[in-house]
């Protein structure tokens, strides 16, 4: 019977150490999400101050460069 307990309370202690390496994962991911889109808006303003590929092609655009 105390093998048991303990075995439970072994359990019990890695089932914590497995929600937190799971909260931290999450976190991380999340992290990780936001400053995607953090790269994401900002490569949509860089591209803004580019011309468009048919623009650039354009004999107009050439000369004014």
């Amino acid at each position: 019977m105390r093998a048991l307990l303990e075995e439970v309370e072994r359990l019990r202690k890695e089932n914590a150490l497995l929600k937190r390496s799971c909260g931290d994962l999450l976190n991380n991911f999340n992290e990780l999400s936001n400053r995607l889109f953090d790269v994401d808006e900002t490569l949509k303003k860089v591209a803004k101050v580019f011309p468009s590929e048919d623009e650039m092609e354009s004999l107009e655009w050439l000369l004014k460069k």
